[in-house]
């Protein structure tokens, strides 16, 4: 307990790890995918009620700690759950072909999905161990009203999405309904603005090196826009879809990430 309450960050990193080392042991020794997502979504989970009951139990809980330890809450038992009825409809997921059979490999992917998960979380924690705030900023409103804008973005984009997915008539064809009509990928727009916001309402008790903080959620971004999100998507959809002559005025008429309207080029 002792270092918990003189490091947490720290405490929060070796948290992170050693609950994503757990579930890839029992994921490499039964070569399943069904684990992965469900222990991201877990992480943030877990660290949101570990901290905030610290927190609590330290008379350090304010309506903003209430209201940010919810909204997390929220979103990590919505997606996982999402993700995780996803794979089991799935079966496998074609990121870990090749990879789940190489033990380290396999590691190394759950080791950054440990600290992604611990750096985008930061700010939260370090709202949570700091002093509640005795009158609530605008910037801290700001953003919250950031992460619900995004939360509604990400989880409307992914209900969309499984539906048109489930349609048997849609078999062969991208997603290009509700919001995906206008951006390619919605659901990340939303994912990017509400862990932004999240950091923003933070922002008012930050202090020195806390503003690095910020970096959990730059990591996030450039993750999903350069590496591991966007830039896949894009390849398999131009791999499945590249020679056909509507997919190419839709990917001309629709934002990448923010919304474009169709007709306009982007």
């Amino acid at each position: 307990m002792g270092m918990i309450l003189d490091f947490p960050i720290l405490a929060a990193l070796i948290f992170s790890v050693a609950l994503n080392l757990l579930f890839f042991l029992i994921a490499m020794a039964s070569q399943t995918d069904k684990l992965t997502d469900f222990t991201y979504s877990l992480s943030f989970l877990l660290l949101d009620a570990v901290f905030f009951f610290l927190a609590f139990l330290g008379g350090q809980v304010g309506v903003i700690e209430i209201m940010m330890a919810i909204f997390v809450a929220f979103w990590a038992l919505r997606l996982g759950a999402y993700l995780f009825r996803r794979i089991l409809l799935m079966g496998s997921d074609a990121r870990f072909d090749g990879r789940r059979e190489n033990f380290w490999a396999f590691l190394l992917f759950w080791l950054i999905q440990a600290v992604a998960a611990w750096a985008v979380m930061t700010p939260v924690l370090l709202l949570f161990m700091a002093e509640p705030l005795l009158e609530i900023p605008l910037l801290t409103w700001v953003g919250l009203g950031l992460f619900v804008l995004g939360f509604v973005l990400e989880s409307l984009a992914d209900a969309q999405k499984f539906v048109y997915r489930s349609r048997a008539e849609n078999d062969g064809h991208w997603v290009d309904q509700g919001l995906w009509r206008y951006s390619r990928h919605p659901n990340y727009l939303g994912e990017i603005i509400l862990w932004w916001g999240l950091y923003f309402a933070a922002i008012p008790v930050l202090q020195g090196w806390d503003y690095l903080s910020g970096l959990g959620p730059l990591y996030l971004t450039l993750m999903l826009l350069f590496v591991t999100g966007v830039p896949l998507l894009e390849q398999k959809a131009q791999k499945a879809y590249g020679d056909r002559e509507d997919f190419a005025v839709y990917r001309k008429s629709t934002g990448l990430l923010f919304p474009h309207f169709p007709g306009h080029a982007s």
